[in-house]
């Protein structure tokens, strides 16, 4: 198994857990983020207000809608010009990646995720990079990813 890619607007999948790559900081001010908290202002009030997260950690948050909710992927400490090297985003992403996938098998939830092409963006990790480590997470969880794109 291994990613799907699919033309269109992530906020338009449904059934599937939302995915982004978020910093620690708890602030969606850019990028997806922004439309994250934009589209559900409700998990982005609850997100502020739930303890903070390391790099390397995930968050799920509900969501009142057609999705099963947000996951939260930590990645990087800082944004902007505070934002961590790529080869450290690249490692915070691994070890999310594998406490999520035991977080969900734990639990024999057979879930499906959705994202758009994470790090890449804001955080300037080349994708090819992002996109082998969740290769690797599909592969070893058999959990579906859909990556979603508007090029």
């Amino acid at each position: 198994m291994s990613i799907q890619y699919i033309k269109g607007d992530l906020f338009s999948a449904q059934g599937c857990f939302l995915l982004h790559a978020c910093n620690c900081r708890r602030n969606w001010g850019s990028g997806v983020a922004a439309q994250f908290a934009r589209i559900y202002p409700g998990a982005y009030k609850q997100h502020q207000t739930l303890p903070a997260n390391k790099p390397g950690e995930f968050q799920l948050l509900p969501t009142p809608s057609e999705i099963e909710g947000i996951i939260c992927l930590f990645t990087s400490n800082g944004y902007g010009r505070y934002v961590d090297p790529p080869e450290t985003i690249l490692q915070n992403t691994k070890t999310a990646l594998m406490a999520l996938g035991d977080f969900f098998f734990s639990r024999n939830l057979q879930v499906r995720i959705a994202s758009p092409k994470i790090n890449a963006g804001l955080f300037n990790v080349p994708w090819e990079q992002t996109e082998k480590l969740i290769n690797s997470f599909v592969s070893s969880t058999t959990i579906p990813w859909d990556v979603y794109h508007l090029d």
